[in-house]
C-alpha cells in the first residue's frame, strides 16, 4: 500500500506548477541542484568525481545583454556506516562566468559542501522471490558555507548569482525511489532545500527538484551498459533582500533527460544531457539553456 500510494505522489510532484528563478537560482552558484539521479550500485561505498555545465542568458526583453556560464567539479562521495544507512558527502569547485554586453568577469573556488544522511525504508533487491524489485531511500542534509560570498572583483562585490557559495547554512530533504522488473526499471527522486539568509540579509528562494527516468540494463561480460531517458523540474521561490521580495526572481524550468551510464568492474561512468521543454525565469527576463554532466566513480 505504501509504494502504491508514495510512487504516484513522487512522480506527479515533477509536475506540479510552483513557485516563480532569477539567473543564479536556474544555474546553481547560490541555491544549487542536488540531484542525484541514477547512482552507482546501491550496496557500495563510492568515490568520484562529476563535473556539470550549465548556461544562461538574458532575453530580449532585458536592458542588458547577459550570458553567464557555470561549470562545476565535484568531489563525490558514499558510504554506509551501517546496513541501511548511506552518508553522501559533495564538495564543489566552481568556475563562473559571466558577460554583461561585452564585460568578462570569471570567478572560481570551492563552493558550498553537502552531507546527506539517506535511510533505506524499503529494499528487496536482494530477494530471490520477487520479480518486481524496489528501493526507497529517505533522508535529508545540510549545506554549508564553504564557498565565498562578498567575493570582489576590480573593487566591486559580485552580484549574488555570481558568487562561490551563498554564504548561509541550508537545509535539505530528498527521497530516491528506483523499481526494476527483470531488465527495465523507472528511477525517480525529489530534493527540496530550505534557504537560510546570509550576513546581506539576502536570502535565495527555496527550491525543489524532481525527475524520473526509464532505463534499460543491458550486460556484456563483465560490464553493464544503462541507457536512460526521462524529463525533470527544477521550482524556486523567489529570493529576499533584508525581507523584501525580488521581483525578477523565482520560476521554473522543465528539461528532457537523456544519458547513459557504463559498469565495468569496480568502475562507473555516465552522461546525462538536459535539453529544456518548458521554463519561466526571473517574471521572463532569464532562459537557461542546454545543460550536461558527467562523471567517473570508484566504487569499493
Amino acid at each position: 500500500m505504501f509504494k502504491k500510494i508514495f510512487f504516484p505522489l513522487l512522480l506527479g510532484l515533477t509536475f506540479l506548477q510552483a513557485p516563480e528563478v532569477r539567473a543564479c537560482d536556474a544555474c546553481g552558484c547560490g541555491v544549487g541542484s542536488y540531484q542525484f539521479g541514477i547512482l552507482p550500485q546501491q550496496a557500495r561505498n563510492f568515490a568520484g568525481i562529476r563535473y556539470q555545465y550549465k548556461t544562461d542568458h538574458s532575453t530580449p526583453h532585458h536592458d542588458l545583454k547577459t550570458s553567464e556560464t557555470f561549470r562545476t567539479t565535484e568531489f563525490w562521495g558514499r558510504f554506509y556506516p551501517t546496513k541501511k544507512i548511506q552518508v553522501f558527502a559533495i564538495l564543489p569547485y566552481n568556475f563562473n562566468e559571466q558577460t554583461i554586453e561585452k564585460t568578462t568577469t570569471n570567478v572560481h573556488g570551492l563552493g558550498d559542501a553537502l552531507i546527506l544522511a539517506n535511510y533505506n525504508l524499503i529494499n528487496n533487491t536482494d530477494s530471490l522471490y520477487e520479480n518486481v524489485k524496489h528501493n526507497l531511500l529517505l533522508g535529508g542534509g545540510v549545506k554549508l558555507a564553504t564557498g565565498k560570498y562578498n567575493r570582489q572583483t576590480e573593487g566591486n562585490t559580485l552580484n549574488p548569482n555570481l558568487q562561490l557559495g551563498s554564504g548561509s547554512y541550508d537545509f535539505v530533504a530528498n527521497a530516491i525511489y528506483t523499481i526494476r522488473y527483470n531488465q527495465i526499471g523507472l528511477n525517480s527522486d525529489i530534493s527540496c532545500k530550505y534557504n537560510t539568509a546570509n550576513q546581506d540579509e539576502f536570502r535565495f528562494g527555496n527550491k525543489l527538484v524532481a525527475s524520473s527516468r526509464l532505463f534499460s540494463v543491458l550486460k556484456i561480460k563483465e560490464s553493464a551498459l544503462m541507457p536512460n531517458a526521462g524529463i525533470s523540474t527544477e521550482r524556486t521561490a523567489k529570493d529576499t533582500h533584508y525581507g523584501s521580495t525580488l521581483k525578477e526572481s523565482g520560476g521554473y524550468a522543465n528539461f528532457l533527460n537523456l544519458g547513459t551510464e557504463a559498469y565495468f568492474k569496480k568502475l562507473s561512468t555516465g552522461f546525462t544531457f538536459q535539453k529544456p521543454i518548458s521554463q519561466h525565469l526571473s517574471e521572463g527576463f532569464v532562459e537557461t539553456g542546454n545543460r550536461w554532466m558527467t562523471h567517473l566513480t570508484y566504487m569499493f
